[in-house]
C-alpha cells in the first residue's frame, strides 16, 4: 500500500499550527511576540518538519514524536525570551498539548463531519484558538482594574492600573510600598534632564551629577532571581474605585521598560497594600 505525499500541504499545515500555537501561548503568558518573529520561527519549524519527512522520520514513531518534540521546543524558546528553565519545560508542554487540541479538532470535522479541507483546517484550528481569547477577556474584565491619577511637580498623568496581590514590592531600609510603572507612562511627568537620569540609571550606569529623586530597589520576579529598578518619589497618586477616590501623597514607584499588558489596557501594577486601603 502507497500513499500520496503532498510536502507543500504538510508545509502550510504546520505553519499554521505553529503560528496558532504560539500566539495561542503569548496570550496564556500575556507576552508581545511580534508578527514577523512569531511568523519566522512558524516557518522555521514547518520547514525543519519537512526535511525530516523527506528524510524519513516518519517511519518511526518515536522518532517522529522526539523531533516533533525538539523542534516544538526551539520555537518556544526563538519566539520568546528566556525565562529559566522551569518556564522553557512548561512551554514545551503547553505547545504540545494546544498542537494536539488543534490538530484533534482540526481532524474530527474533516473525518466525522466530511467538511472539505481547507474548511476543516480553518475551523479546527480556529476554535480552540478563539476560544481561549474569549476566556483571557473574560479573565481580563474579573481582574481588578483602577483609574490612576499621577502628580508630580506640577504635572498629572491618567493611566490604568492592575491590582496586584502578587506585588509585595517595599523598599529595603524603610518597609514603604513600592508600586510598579511602565517607563512610558512616567515620561511625561519628567524634564528632559530627569528623563536622561532615569535611562542611565536603567542601564545601571552611573550619574554624573544626580539630581537625588530616583533611587534604586532590589526586586524578583519569576524567571529572574534578583534585578534592581529605579525609583521615584510621586507626590500624589490618586486611585478611583467603585465607592471613592483614594488619594495617597509621596508614593513610591518603581519604573519597568517592561509592557505590563499585551493590548496596552494598563501601564500601573499597585501594591497589595491598595486592597488594606480600600477596606
Amino acid at each position: 500500500m502507497s500513499y500520496e505525499f503532498y510536502l507543500d500541504i504538510y508545509f502550510l499545515e504546520n505553519l499554521v499550527i505553529n503560528d496558532t500555537v504560539l500566539r495561542m501561548i503569548a496570550i496564556l503568558e500575556k507576552k508581545n511576540c511580534p508578527r514577523i518573529r512569531r511568523f519566522l520561527t512558524a516557518a522555521g519549524g514547518s520547514l525543519v518538519l519537512c526535511l525530516g519527512m523527506m528524510l524519513g522520520m516518519y517511519r518511526v514513531r518515536v522518532l517522529t514524536a522526539i523531533v516533533c518534540m525538539a523542534v516544538e521546543t526551539l520555537m518556544t524558546t526563538a519566539a520568546f525570551s528566556w525565562s529559566g528553565w522551569k518556564t522553557f519545560m512548561y512551554r514545551a508542554v503547553i505547545f504540545r498539548l494546544l498542537s494536539l487540541l488543534a490538530e484533534g479538532s482540526w481532524q474530527i470535522l474533516r473525518d466525522y463531519f466530511h467538511m472539505p479541507f481547507p474548511y476543516s483546517m480553518a475551523a479546527g484550528i480556529l476554535l480552540p484558538f478563539f476560544t481561549l481569547i474569549k476566556i483571557r477577556k473574560r479573565e481580563e474584565k474579573e481582574q481588578l482594574l483602577y483609574p490612576v491619577t499621577l502628580r508630580f511637580h506640577g504635572k498629572e498623568k491618567k493611566v490604568q492600573a492592575l491590582w496586584d496581590s502578587g506585588n509585595q514590592l517595599t523598599q529595603p531600609v524603610t518597609g514603604r510600598p513600592v508600586h510598579i510603572l511602565e517607563l512610558e507612562a512616567l515620561i511625561p511627568l519628567l524634564t528632559v534632564q530627569e528623563n536622561r537620569e532615569l535611562q542611565t540609571m536603567m542601564e545601571l550606569q552611573t550619574v554624573e551629577q544626580p539630581s537625588g529623586i530616583f533611587s534604586l530597589v532590589p526586586y524578583q520576579s519569576i524567571g529572574k532571581k534578583y534585578g534592581l529598578l529605579p525609583v521615584l518619589q510621586l507626590d500624589e497618586i490618586q486611585v478611583e474605585t467603585e465607592k471613592e477616590i483614594i488619594s495617597t501623597p509621596n508614593v513610591l514607584v518603581a519604573v519597568s521598560r517592561q509592557r505590563f499588558s499585551q493590548n496596552g489596557s494598563w501601564q500601573m501594577i499597585l501594591h497589595q497594600s491598595l486592597r488594606q486601603i480600600n477596606r
